[in-house]
């Protein structure tokens, strides 16, 4: 839909792991899984991974009902949409029954490799540095990673964000790209982007 997100999907394209930050309703989320679902479509990946860090406006995972799956499944509704609409919803159902989509919890990551997969990180602005790195050292062989979030207007959590802390860190190393949006890049609809931009200035 922009020049912006272009650019956004050619680094994808071409790196290992990419950094999307800045403004809401700049289809960075969008993107990203767009492009995870025309891999997996085609065989070029075994498996999406969807995380995000189990924060939400403040409050924890813990304060909501259900199970740990109830209690994710909102999490995943940005992803489900883009996927449904552009591969339908039997083709996503058959993929989550298949294991060959797969929704985790950032906290659960610990001890996994991502091989063959795309991974996409979204929020991450509510990561811990440690969080970020754990999340980050899984990387194996065949792999993506797209690290999307807005530290500057939607960080929820006290102290250093992980997705600055590692934006800042992993500069220049070969196969990490970063690209930052503004809210002149908002493609959400026009009165989101005045809004948006209000609140940067």
């Amino acid at each position: 839909m922009s020049e912006a997100q272009g650019h956004y999907m050619s680094d994808i394209d071409r790196s290992v792991i990419t950094f999307g930050l800045g403004s809401a309703g700049s289809g960075k989320t969008y993107c990203a899984t767009a492009m995870a679902g025309q891999m997996l479509h085609y065989g070029e990946i075994d498996k999406i991974i969807i995380t995000r860090p189990a924060v939400q406006s403040g409050v924890g995972l813990g304060f909501l009902p259900g199970s740990l799956e109830d209690k994710y499944r909102p999490y995943i509704e940005p992803v489900k949409s883009v996927l449904e609409d552009r591969h339908g919803k039997g083709w996503f159902d058959c993929q989550i029954k298949k294991g060959n989509i797969e929704v985790v919890p950032l906290e659960f990551m610990q001890g996994r490799t991502f091989d063959s997969a795309f991974v996409l990180a979204d929020e991450m602005q509510n990561s811990t540095p440690n969080e970020m790195f754990m999340l980050l050292s899984r990387v194996g062989r065949n792999c993506k990673v797209v690290v999307n979030g807005d530290h500057k207007m939607q960080k929820m959590i006290r102290g250093v964000s992980g997705l600055e802390d590692a934006a800042t860190r992993l500069k220049g190393i070969n196969g990490v790209s970063l690209y930052t949006f503004t809210s002149k890049d908002c493609v959400r609809s026009g009165i989101a982007r005045d809004i948006i931009k209000r609140y940067e200035d």
